[in-house]
């Protein structure tokens, strides 16, 4: 059953929060997001006693990425990091995410960077607003 929900890969292990699309909220008009941030589930508990080793990173250190759902076109839509490009990542995020036999299409979001002077440019111009 395909799923949707946020992701990191840190050593070609993915770990995140999986969610059936029965869990997903409509955002954008046919499309499914999972209720998570990376944020939040960043910080959870449970998470960090399952990767202790990453407990003293920030969440924007370690490659990520997202699984919307559409609806319309039945397919998952998946925005990652430019470093996980590879094919036995990519095959493992849809292993992850129950997307075996679902079509998928393979997006760059600039949010999902590890590059430091590409966030910093980001957060840059996000707080330049208030």
């Amino acid at each position: 059953m395909p799923q949707l929900g946020i992701f990191w890969v840190c050593n070609g292990q993915v770990f995140g929060r999986a969610r059936p699309l029965a869990e997903g909220c409509e955002r954008w008009p046919g499309l499914l997001d999972s209720p998570d941030d990376h944020i939040a589930v960043w910080e959870d508990r449970t998470l960090k006693k399952a990767h202790p080793d990453l407990a003293s990173l920030d969440y924007t250190e370690v490659p990520r990425g997202r699984v919307i759902f559409s609806i319309k076109d039945n397919r998952a839509i998946i925005y990652l990091d430019e470093v996980l490009s590879s094919a036995a990542v990519r095959k493992r995020i849809r292993v992850f995410f129950g997307l075996h036999s679902t079509p998928v299409t393979w997006e760059r979001d600039p949010h999902y960077t590890t590059d430091p002077q590409k966030l910093d440019a980001i957060f840059e111009r996000e707080f330049s607003r208030d």
